[in-house]
């Protein structure tokens, strides 16, 4: 049996140490802001599932995300973000 993980966007991005809160690792090396920014930009797809009001990404498709961003940078003469 093959189980899809999901992730909700605050498990997407990471957070710095704050305010006595431990710093947060999210799946993605980016934070709050970037992440926000590159959703709305489209360089991160919109979330493929829902339950309720919480948007969820799929595990493959941020992994198909960032191997598109990963090849497209990796490209001669490309600007990387």
């Amino acid at each position: 049996m093959n189980t899809q993980k999901y992730y909700r966007a605050n498990e997407i991005y990471s957070m710095p140490a704050r305010n006595n809160r431990p710093a947060r690792r999210g799946v993605l090396p980016i934070g709050a802001t970037h992440f926000y920014n590159l959703l709305a930009e489209g360089k991160i797809p919109q979330p493929d599932a829902k339950i309720g009001d919480k948007r969820l990404w799929s595990d493959s498709l941020l992994r198909s995300a960032v191997k598109i961003s990963t090849d497209a940078s990796s490209q001669p003469g490309t600007p990387v973000e």
